[in-house]
């Protein structure tokens, strides 16, 4: 077969498969109709919060597009204009255009431009920012999360919340599956769970009563369970016994722990809530690799993000772990982890916006290293949910060409090929997360009621 030909077979079998989306952080659709959204204060954004904006520029702040424009030179101040209320949508194209040409090329840019093309049937511009902002507007109506997802060619998506910690029930259970987020779990205190489950914590054991009852509740409904700690420490867990958690416990809820107790505590409350998912036979996604943001990465604590996953494959061999975001821009340590570890998978989600060439490049090695059941192959990893149809697009584009390419070089055959499509796109991630509906929403109040119950992350 010629490569034109088996490149236009590919594109076809790949346009018209849909995603299973592993990794989102996607707010419920009702916060989102209802306009202008305050995000709570997150590991992200320590103590300021965000507010999510209800014109054009939500798929910049959403979408990671503004960590390029600071990083191209955009002044904070500007940003903060950008994102707020006193400008219109033709005076913020004027404010963002000189940065945004700078890195048009981005995959950041590039998932920005094939999201408003493929959505709204535009590409930003000073000339169409306008009708831009109209036909998003109109979009944002009760039901159209389905409709992006139809566009995008989404099944289902995993939600990772940083609204709701540790779990966000949902009025859209088919659609919005849910991670248990241990971010928050680990840390000792979490105020929103212990007064959501009316357990009053003055013990170590009262705090694992807690953790228990977080599995025990939402364990059947869950997708996952997810941490970011690698924003926050390295992943190196050490055993710690009942008797020095205990003694470390009290003085965290003292305010007498020194950063030696609060490490002890946290990995011995990691350690509980691992089990724990284990025993609900839900994987555990661990961030590794790039941090979102600007100005902030310790590169030195990322790039031993491998070493220390390694440690953890081996402490916890009945645990899946699901590695994320390729690792990169360490990703070939990531081939020998999975190739190694019978419990450990790759997960491309951000990737392919991230670094688009990059991860094709891995998806090549990968297919060529590691068995094809080992791969996850999208996640868009936003809080806008318009922006999965640019990040669907990219990753369809990149799995096109990782194909192509390795027919080209003669280490997959066309038949091949097509049978890896459906695996890499939804098979692989069906087979490895539990078939289970997130649980409804217990009535119909928008989440947003909720929103100051969320313990901040720092």
């Amino acid at each position: 077969m010629s490569s034109t030909k088996h490149l236009a077979e590919l594109r076809d079998l790949v346009d018209s498969t849909l995603w299973v989306d592993t990794h989102e952080h996607i707010v419920e659709e009702a916060d989102r109709v209802q306009g202008r959204l305050q995000m709570p204060p997150t590991f992200l954004n320590g103590d300021q919060g965000r507010v999510l904006p209800d014109d054009w520029t939500a798929l910049l702040q959403g979408a990671y597009v503004v960590d390029d424009l600071l990083s191209s030179g955009m002044m904070q101040a500007d940003l903060d204009r950008l994102l707020g209320t006193e400008l219109g949508p033709a005076e913020k194209w004027l404010l963002v255009e000189p940065y945004l040409r700078r890195c048009r090329q981005t995959g950041y840019g590039r998932c920005l431009d094939l999201t408003t093309e493929n959505l709204v049937g535009l590409r930003l511009s000073r000339e169409t920012c306008e009708e831009i902002d109209v036909r998003l507007r109109a979009l944002r109506q009760s039901g159209f999360y389905r409709d992006v997802f139809r566009i995008a060619g989404i099944e289902h998506c995993h939600v990772n919340s940083i609204v709701i910690d540790p779990y966000q029930e949902t009025a859209q259970p088919d659609i919005l599956r849910q991670d248990i987020s241990i971010l928050g779990l680990t840390t000792g205190r979490h105020p929103y769970a212990e007064q959501q489950f009316g357990i009053e914590v003055g013990s170590l054991e009262d705090y694992c009563q807690l953790i228990d009852a977080v599995f025990e509740r939402y364990g059947p409904y869950a997708v996952a369970a997810k941490t970011q700690w690698a924003y926050n420490r390295e992943l190196l867990v050490e055993f710690v016994s009942p008797e020095r958690a205990r003694a470390a416990f009290d003085t965290l809820r003292s305010d007498t722990a020194d950063a030696q107790a609060r490490r002890a505590i946290e990995d011995y409350l990691f350690a509980r809530c691992v089990t724990r998912a284990t025993e609900h036979g839900l994987p555990v996604k661990l961030h590794t690799g790039y941090m979102a943001g600007t100005n902030r990465m310790p590169l030195r604590r990322v790039h031993e993000n491998a070493i220390h996953v390694s440690g953890l494959l081996q402490q916890f061999p009945d645990t899946t772990f699901v590695l994320m975001h390729i690792g990169w821009p360490y990703d070939h340590e990531y081939l020998a982890l999975a190739k190694h570890h019978s419990n450990a998978y790759i997960d491309l989600c951000w990737a392919w916006i991230l670094a688009p060439r990059s991860t094709t490049d891995f998806l090549q090695a990968a297919l060529t290293t590691v068995p094809s059941s080992k791969l996850l192959c999208f996640g868009g990893d936003f809080m806008t949910v318009e922006s999965t149809v640019g990040h669907a697009r990219l990753a369809r584009n990149g799995l096109v060409s990782a194909l192509a390419e390795l027919i080209d070089g003669g280490w997959l055959e066309v038949a091949e090929a097509v049978e890896f499509v459906p695996r890499l796109m939804r098979d692989n991630a069906r087979e490895l997360f539990p078939d289970r509906q997130a649980s409804p929403l217990a009535s119909t109040e928008a989440s947003a009621s909720h929103l100051s119950s969320f313990p901040a992350q720092t």
